[in-house]
């Protein structure tokens, strides 16, 4: 099984291939904007620096974010765009454009790759807006206690 085999060095290590992998680094969040007072609604982008998303023609990119205190409320973004790659650097502008939602003290997070094999660590920040009751009705009608 000449094929199965490769030596390296010059201390003749032999290395099957089950034994060799390889792997590119995890994509990163450097920054963000536009991260906080949320339309509820959705459809508002957010702009982030992220590294290692590979090229951009790949499109490999996916953006998800979620409340930290429920594991159940994952969003993922309508659609995570690369806009530019800044200078030579792996570092590359990226939009994202959010889901319907609600919450405070959001984490976001990249993915790429198929199944999104490569995820990078959350990037804590931002929050949807706040409800604010602006008026009520019936207008007439109402009872106060106390």
């Amino acid at each position: 099984k000449g094929s199965d085999v490769a030596s390296v060095d010059k201390a003749r290590t032999i290395y099957t291939k089950s034994d060799i992998t390889t792997s590119y680094k995890a994509p990163a969040i450097v920054a963000m904007s536009n991260v906080t007072n949320l339309q509820t609604a959705g459809g508002q982008e957010v702009i982030m620096l992220a590294t290692d998303l590979g090229p951009p023609e790949w499109d490999a990119a996916t953006v998800y974010y979620g409340r930290s205190e429920s594991a159940s409320d994952v969003y993922e973004c309508d659609s995570a765009d690369v806009l530019s790659q800044v200078s030579n650097d792996s570092q590359y502008v990226l939009k994202c454009t959010t889901q319907a939602g609600y919450g405070d003290d959001l984490w976001w997070e990249v993915r790429v790759g198929i199944n999104a094999k490569q995820v990078s660590d959350p990037f804590d920040d931002g929050y949807y807006k706040q409800p604010e009751v602006t008026d009520l009705y019936p207008r007439e009608n109402f009872t106060t206690h106390g």
